[in-house]
């Protein structure tokens, strides 16, 4: 996808790209719903027939790479958009600081997002703290 990264980003713009990507990156955590729901659930539960396809492994497995194959896309796609926007935005003489300044944030966002997570899976079951990931991660594209 990172050959294929920069044509997109020529076609629709930098701002586009990173939306898209977003856009791109959330469908992990939606395809995860699935998967929460059916941990919480029994298998030898019947909840009528319009239920049963949810408990097809083969959905499930379908549904997971087809998130993780999108993600994958969304991150060749934003990994080269953020690189361009950020050299864009900075000098000559500002570029190291900037960059530098991504990476610090990129970093504090895996600490911070961890724990954020960690808080929120306490607090919720599988398939709401997947729903609620998703969800925010669609608000942040869009801005």
């Amino acid at each position: 996808m990172a050959m294929v990264s920069p044509a997109i980003i020529g076609k629709i713009g930098v701002v586009k790209s990173i939306v898209l990507a977003g856009l791109l990156m959330s469908t992990f955590a939606f395809s995860l719903i699935i998967v929460g729901w059916r941990t919480l659930q029994d298998p030898l539960d019947y909840h009528g027939s319009q239920w049963q396809f949810f408990y097809n492994k083969t959905l499930a497995k379908t549904l997971l790479i087809i998130g993780n194959v999108l993600t994958g896309c969304g991150q060749g796609i934003i990994w080269v958009a953020q690189g361009e926007f950020v050299g864009a935005c900075a000098t000559e003489e500002t570029k190291g600081f900037y960059y530098s300044l991504y990476w610090g944030l990129y970093m504090m966002s895996n600490i911070f997002g961890s724990l954020v997570g960690s808080f929120m899976i306490k607090l919720s079951s599988g398939p709401s703290f997947y729903l609620i990931m998703g969800c925010l991660m669609l608000v942040a594209a869009g801005f």
